[in-house]
């Protein structure tokens, strides 16, 4: 995640912003459009007065009084119409006043409780696409996904993308993965897949799928959620399919069932197993099925069967010879921050950042470029 340039507000901080945001902009524009009483936000000493001077048992009286200040600016614009209501300043004190208050018509203007204020609320009036999230630790701005190529001597970050930070983990992979289903200059195919090494926050069963048919593997360091009962065998060690995918052959033992089927509309599997077979077999305590009064029973769908294959072939030493690849590219993150200072860049707004932050990413091509150019010379 990236850090926005702006600093974290409170929220009697955000509206007294947003107000006066706005009566700057009418003190430009639409001097009379300011209500007398609230010509006071021009002052420069009102700001302290109104924030850093508030006790801690005022703080709710505060910020109703400032959430009323602002749907009074709200209804002068409204009335007024015209030019005023297009203006950047207009626009944020009716998102502002949309996400703080209880009622969307702003006919109720009480504050929402902090626990109701969703990630994406305006955290601050100069950089509004920032949003909120708290992933290893609370951040206001945004997330920066790259895409790197390497083969044993050289890397380059191929593409890179730069969101709000709710965006997640996934919603870049699918993206990656639309933009290289569109890469012409790729010669892949089922047989040659192109390998995408990533983290486990990327993976998704139905993604990996769709991007098999187009010739491109996802291969995870590591996988997330609940991982399987470890006296227990995973499904895919439990049970054999046929080829199709369409009927459970036999369990480990090569007990044959006594009825199958599938669920097509589901992609899931049913069958059961007679409970006299199953009481002799000597791998019953690992096994997955379900004990019944007249027979046993397994149900499975696909993608549980197909993420036990996944766990397997992700112990497999040529499967992590591969996926330890990654070590350099978990590094980025870390050069970015540290080198390039990517938390502290000099600009606002989501637009600017993503081009700045792209002028690193070249900083760092460069940088690799050089050291390949080095390396090929001496």
């Amino acid at each position: 995640m990236v850090s926005s340039s702006v600093r974290e507000l409170s929220r009697i901080e955000l509206v007294y912003s947003v107000n006066a945001k706005f009566i700057k902009m009418l003190s430009k524009s639409f001097e009379d459009l300011i209500p007398e009483d609230l010509e006071v936000y021009l002052n420069k000493s009102h700001r302290n007065d109104v924030i850093y001077r508030t006790k801690s048992d005022e703080t709710k009286s505060k910020l109703e009084k400032l959430l009323e200040d602002a749907k009074t600016l709200y209804d002068k614009a409204v009335s007024t119409g015209g030019k005023v209501i297009e203006t950047e300043e207009f626009l944020l004190l009716k998102r502002m006043l949309g996400e703080q208050t209880q009622d969307d018509d702003f006919d109720n203007i009480d504050p929402k409780d902090g626990k109701d204020l969703k990630s994406d609320t305006l955290q601050n009036p100069s950089d509004p696409n920032a949003t909120y999230r708290k992933k290893y630790e609370a951040n206001i701005g945004y997330t920066a996904n790259v895409v790197e190529v390497f083969d044993e001597d050289n890397s380059v970050i191929k593409s890179y993308d730069f969101k709000p930070n709710i965006y997640s983990d996934q919603d870049f992979s699918a993206d990656t993965l639309e933009k290289l289903s569109n890469d012409q200059t790729l010669n892949v195919s089922i047989d040659n897949p192109l390998k995408i090494l990533m983290d486990g926050a990327y993976y998704t069963y139905e993604l990996a799928n769709e991007a098999l048919t187009l010739g491109i593997k996802f291969m995870p360091g590591e996988l997330t959620g609940k991982k399987p009962a470890a006296d227990k065998m995973t499904y895919y060690e439990n049970f054999n399919l046929d080829s199709n995918f369409e009927n459970i052959v036999s369990c480990t033992n090569d007990i044959k069932p006594k009825y199958q089927e599938k669920d097509e509309d589901n992609n899931s599997f049913y069958a059961i197993f007679s409970k006299e077979a199953c009481n002799n077999c000597p791998k019953q305590s690992q096994c997955r099925i379900k004990s019944n009064k007249k027979h046993n029973s397994v149900s499975f769908s696909e993608k549980r069967y197909e993420m036990g294959r996944l766990r397997k072939t992700m112990g497999e030493k040529e499967y992590i010879k591969e996926c330890n690849q990654r070590a350099g590219i978990e590094g980025i993150p870390s050069v970015f921050r540290r080198k390039y200072n990517v938390d502290n860049m000099p600009v606002m707004g989501e637009l600017c950042q993503k081009i700045w932050f792209g002028f690193k990413v070249a900083a760092v091509n460069f940088k690799k470029l050089f050291k390949g150019l080095k390396l090929a010379t001496t």
